[in-house]
């Protein structure tokens, strides 16, 4: 994630880069909040929506990790339904977790805090 920020900031300005980053949180915790509603009701369509959408933010962010999180929901819950289960949604909210903190550590060396 520090790569992609870096080189997002490289290729932009200062202030362009607040603006790209500051939505980060609000947009994934609500993406988030709308998985854990599509795997709590089943729904297979939602589910590949929100986490193609999901995954997507995150590639944008450098967050890797949790984009392939969401790209195993993704591709996973029509072909393999039983291949995701509880944990996959943790590891999801988990890796959006380290995400964050990876962001805000990112912000901060990069003397933007």
């Amino acid at each position: 994630m520090f790569i992609r920020l870096q080189e997002i900031l490289v290729e932009t300005d200062e202030n362009f880069f607040k603006e790209f980053v500051q939505p980060f949180p609000e947009q994934s915790a609500e993406m988030m909040e709308q998985l854990r509603d599509a795997w709590n009701k089943r729904d297979r369509e939602q589910l590949i929506f929100v986490s193609h959408k999901l995954r997507g933010l995150a590639l944008s962010y450098g967050a890797n990790i949790l984009a392939e999180y969401c790209k195993t929901i993704e591709n996973n819950i029509e072909t393999n339904p039983e291949s995701i289960t509880s944990e996959s949604i943790e590891n999801v909210d988990r890796s959006l977790q380290q995400s964050y903190e990876t962001l805000s550590l990112t912000v901060k060396k990069l003397g933007m805090a």
